[in-house]
């Protein structure tokens, strides 16, 4: 009877470390993310401007002629979700207990 509750127990504690494991590697991955989506956010301006100057004749013509991507609204549209997205995720402060294990590490 002992050992049904020991293994009971056990496959919890796993459970939990697992669990742990996978919010400290998401919490990395969002960290990371947050630091790449600045520069991509400042690409995309950098595309939406340049289109725009492409279409009132003030530089050489946009690497993308055609299609979806060769709009400068759709550009600015990117550029607007990535600097949001980034500022989503450095509003979002990982928790109490996550700062405690990585301190203790």
């Amino acid at each position: 009877m002992e050992s049904a509750n020991v293994n009971v127990i056990s496959s919890r504690l796993r459970r939990v470390a697992l669990f742990d494991w996978a919010r400290r590697i998401a919490q990395r991955f969002a960290s990371v993310l947050m630091w790449l989506l600045g520069p991509l956010s400042l690409v995309a301006y950098a595309f939406a401007a340049w289109r725009l100057a492409a279409d009132i004749g003030w530089s050489a013509t946009f690497v993308i002629p055609a299609g979806l991507f060769s709009h400068w609204l759709v550009w600015l549209s990117i550029g607007l979700a990535l600097t949001f997205s980034a500022s989503m995720l450095k509003d979002n402060p990982p928790p109490p207990e996550a700062e405690d294990s990585a301190t203790t590490e």
